[in-house]
């Protein structure tokens, strides 16, 4: 990060430290630091923050291996912040700064809110999960970026203002759904939505106006998209969903090149509902129906082709040969 300063914090610091690689700082300290440009880097361990932390403008918070290195996907040992002796409030709150970025940090057992950043850069490589409201809350074009977010009491993922983009996150078992995209303009762009343990509940809820995007994402179980206005949802995979695919509360949507496989129902909504092309208030037409085969491509382990289609039983899969397999980095025996 060139032009941006370096400091180091640890678990076990004992305090009075310069935020250098030899004399780390606490915690207290990383979030007290008001100098900008600044990227705080998080050595392996547990850290027990009792109150909530404040991100400060231009700064970075970034969860690093044992050699110092920012770990690079979820895969690896996350610094854990865990705030179970919180009495109150968020995990890492910020309402008015701007320009924070947080990386590869496991954030858990929050009261209120995991994350909540206004105008940051991103969020990413996070796990963040058993928090009392949200996981992450982001607004004002702040992108959400392969995170897993679960466990959550109210949504795992909010994107309350227009611009926030949630991408190839994996987010699931959250209490009332995985994904708000009621901000307007948000997009959700190549996540997944694995196997629901409440079947009533949305992976993706929005609100009247949300004008929101859904593409190459991967829905398995529950019912997928809940309350949809004025939105696109294109080259997903809308599969197993209990009741359905596309709720009846879902108006002004355009549906693209979607496959649509073992769900109880498809498509609930009939209101301007499009499907395979852009035109203004469409009339309902059943994917079933349509059966273009214009181009192919793979995606997740499944075989999209142009135009939406609904697929039978065991049908869609890629060839025995694919090496196109679902990804997956595991549960909650990850943490």
């Amino acid at each position: 990060m060139a032009n941006w300063t370096v400091k180091y914090a640890a678990h076990d610091a004992g305090g009075g430290g310069d935020g250098s690689s030899g004399s780390p700082w606490t915690i207290t300290q990383a979030f007290a630091d008001t100098n900008a440009r600044t990227a705080v880097y998080f050595r392996p361990g547990t850290y027990t923050p009792t109150v909530e932390l404040t991100p400060k403008n231009l700064h970075a918070y970034i969860g690093v291996d044992g050699s110092d290195n920012p770990v690079v996907s979820l895969d690896d040992t996350l610094p854990v912040f865990d705030f179970t002796g919180q009495v109150t409030g968020n995990g890492l709150s910020a309402s008015s700064t701007n320009g924070i970025w947080v990386h590869g940090l496991d954030v858990r057992n929050v009261v209120n809110t995991g994350i909540y950043l206004y105008r940051a850069i991103a969020v990413s490589c996070c796990r963040v999960h058993s928090c009392g409201t949200y996981g992450i809350h982001v607004n004002a074009y702040a992108t959400v970026a392969q995170c897993d977010v679960y466990d959550n009491v109210s949504f795992g993922v909010n994107m309350s203002s227009a611009g926030a983009v949630a991408y190839r996150c994996q987010v699931y078992d959250n209490g009332v759904a995985n994904i708000n995209a009621g901000g307007g303009g948000n997009a959700v762009i190549g996540c997944e939505f694995p196997n629901a343990t409440d079947a009533t509940l949305p992976n993706i809820l929005t609100n009247s106006n949300a004008c929101a995007r859904f593409q190459n994402s991967f829905f398995d179980g529950a019912s997928h998209l809940k309350g949809e206005q004025q939105g696109l949802a294109a080259w997903n995979i809308f599969k197993d969903a209990a009741t359905s695919a596309v709720d009846s509360t879902s108006t002004d949507i355009w549906l693209l090149s979607n496959v649509f496989h073992g769900n109880t129902a498809d498509i609930a909504a009939s209101s301007h509902v499009e499907v395979n092309s852009e035109s203004t208030n469409p009339s309902y037409t059943d994917p079933s129906t349509q059966d273009l085969s214009i181009g192919e491509a793979t995606y997740q382990g499944y075989t999209v082709t142009l135009g939406n289609m609904n697929l039978g039983a065991d049908q869609g899969r890629a060839g025995a040969g694919s090496s196109n397999t679902r990804r997956s980095r595991g549960r909650h025996h990850n943490v």
